[in-house]
């Protein structure tokens, strides 16, 4: 009999709906505004101003915390989490379903923990798709502002978000492979597929993240 587990691609779907507004968004309201108030156009408060390139010194150096499913179904605690709290209840609870590869239990640790979060500053659209028990897709949109950078600047600002991406899928999945797709006024401008293997032989603290990346066999359009 045909396993079901894999059927539905949505089962694995997480995405982030909640990202930060971008520059042309907020023009967009500050336009509005100074229609309704018939005055001159509005100039955004600094505060409100989304930086052009946020700092990428650490981002792809540091990834979140690991979970060992192992551990888990063996009864070990895992350091930071209370096995009587609800996140370790969650865990706890869920390990066999993610160690077997289930596509529905991938979809509800995602929404739990929610890994890729943090990286709503830096992209928007961000989607997360378990594809199969091995491999997981993560898509963003860059921020238009930030895709009229120079070549330089714009390569290192989606690979170091591919980057951080894929660690963070790794460190809260038992996936082997993570495919990262990025796109810019609905265009293609990064596809590239991490290994779990090579990122265990990698040192991110000394790495170029464009020349790691495209030795990773990105297509990088850049």
């Amino acid at each position: 009999m045909e396993d079901k587990k894999y059927t539905n691609p949505l089962d694995g779907l997480y995405e982030i709906v909640g990202d930060l507004w971008s520059m042309e968004k907020l023009q967009e309201a500050a336009e509005k505004k100074t229609q309704a108030d018939s005055t001159k156009p509005v100039s955004l408060p600094a505060s409100q101003k989304t930086d052009r390139l946020p700092s990428f010194d650490m981002i792809y150096k540091t990834a979140d915390e690991s979970i060992d499913w192992t551990d888990i179904i063996s009864g070990r605690t895992l350091p930071g989490i209370d096995p009587a709290s609800k996140r370790g209840q969650f865990l706890s609870g869920i390990a066999g379903e993610v160690l077997a590869g289930s596509l529905p239990a991938y979809a509800s640790v995602l929404q739990e923990v929610r890994p890729l979060d943090d990286m709503k500053p830096y992209a928007h659209r961000i989607r997360v798709r378990a594809l199969s028990a091995d491999e997981v897709q993560v898509t963003f949109a860059a921020f238009p502002e930030d895709a009229a950078l120079n070549d330089a600047q714009y390569a290192e600002y989606l690979c170091g978000i591919a980057l951080r991406c894929a660690r963070d899928i790794f460190a809260v999945l038992p996936v082997t492979s993570v495919h990262v797709t990025a796109s810019a006024k609905e265009s293609e401008v990064l596809d590239v597929t991490f290994s779990r293997a090579a990122f265990a032989r990698t040192r991110f603290s000394f790495i170029d993240p464009v020349g790691y990346v495209r030795e990773q066999g990105a297509v990088l359009h850049v």
